[in-house]
């Protein structure tokens, strides 16, 4: 059997593994759903954050993972304004946003005489027609940023935009694991923001050419604004989206977030005692994080640790250990008295969803 020549037409081509947005057709939500009484920056559907900074009246809005999306595509990110924001206050900003890691832009060669050109396409619905403006922020180098403009022409129709950003020869991006820089789909912006020409090649921070003929989405209760399908690539033009399996885009979320729980009866893992009053519980991630994770759960009530003839539910409390980027350990304190040495298992309530998160993001 004679072997595949490789086609010369293909050479140099940007086939797999060229969209740098995680979750970018919405899929993955470990948070939940439905957000509601959103009004302070935080991650709704992982990887995808709101941004809401600078306002005294805030405008609110409800953030959920909606089925309605175009056609190949089976979810989006929804957000309807639920409190009006009339008069915005003049450093009131509100956008979605995703951030990056210095090492996986290497590629864009931003610094360098090699700059790489990048393009940014999705697709956006809202009841609200008019200017809104993408932005892409190097949070590396004092800010530097570039912006761009795009109208959504008819109201609540889904529109495919593709937008692409010339490539900055200032300003490398550090190579590691810390924010490197943003993109920002803004949906409104005070007058500190606009009054300048708007920043279409990359510069130092200017506020006023950021948001230069933005609408303000927030101004009606009831407006919607949704969005899928988000790649940012290499060079200068947009290709079809890079669809990946549902549990590559989860692996990839889980580096930035991992919730374990949310259903009942489920176990966290054997646990040990240490002393008579507390058991160790050793919890290793389904895959390495990006740094030292902060954790939380949802109440003392709703696990118990059971083992060697002994039910205690619930624990009094949990502390959460810090072991690094790999395992992590949940320290449980129940009135009563273990046996040290001894195993035990740290579970769920039957009619309980507890769940213990970690949270690395950007």
């Amino acid at each position: 059997m004679a072997l595949s020549k490789v086609n010369p037409n293909f050479v140099g081509q940007n086939l797999g593994r060229r969209n740098l947005i995680i979750n970018g057709a919405m899929q993955v939500a470990q948070r939940g759903t439905s957000f509601t009484g959103v009004e302070a920056p935080a991650y709704h559907l992982d990887r995808w954050r709101s941004h809401i900074s600078g306002v005294a009246t805030k405008g609110i809005c409800t953030i959920t993972q909606d089925s309605d999306a175009p056609s190949g595509f089976a979810e989006c990110i929804k957000v309807a304004v639920t409190t009006a924001d009339t008069s915005l206050d003049a450093w009131a900003e509100y956008g979605i946003q995703q951030k990056f890691e210095g090492q996986d832009l290497q590629r864009l060669c931003k610094g360098t005489s090699s700059t790489k050109e990048v393009t940014i396409s999705f697709w956006v619905k809202s009841s609200l027609t008019g200017t809104y403006i993408l932005e892409m922020m190097d949070d590396d180098n004092s800010s530097r940023h570039i912006n761009a403009s795009y109208t959504i022409n008819t109201s609540n129709t889904w529109e495919y935009k593709s937008i692409t950003f010339a490539g900055d020869t200032a300003g490398v991006l550090d190579n590691d694991n810390a924010k490197s820089m943003t993109v920002s789909w803004f949906l409104a912006g005070g007058s500190n923001f606009q009054g300048g020409g708007l920043q279409t090649s990359w510069g130092g921070l200017v506020q006023t050419k950021r948001q230069v003929g933005q609408v303000n989405f927030f101004a009606n209760n009831g407006n919607t604004f949704q969005l899928t399908a988000c790649q940012m690539e290499v060079g200068d033009t947009a290709t079809d989206f890079e669809h990946k399996t549902y549990a590559e885009e989860l692996a990839a979320c889980q580096r930035y977030y991992q919730k374990i729980g949310a259903v009942a009866r489920v176990s966290f893992g054997a646990a040990v005692a240490h002393t008579t009053g507390a058991v160790f519980c050793p919890v290793r991630f389904m895959t390495t994080m990006r740094t030292t994770p902060s954790q939380s759960h949802n109440g003392s009530e709703n696990f118990y640790v059971t083992g060697s003839n002994q039910n205690q539910s619930p624990p009094s409390g949990q502390t959460f250990g810090t072991e690094g980027i790999n395992i992590n350990g949940v320290t449980v304190s129940v009135p009563g008295t273990f046996t040290v040495g001894n195993g035990y298992w740290f579970n769920c309530k039957a009619d309980a969803v507890g769940y213990i998160a970690w949270d690395a993001e950007l």
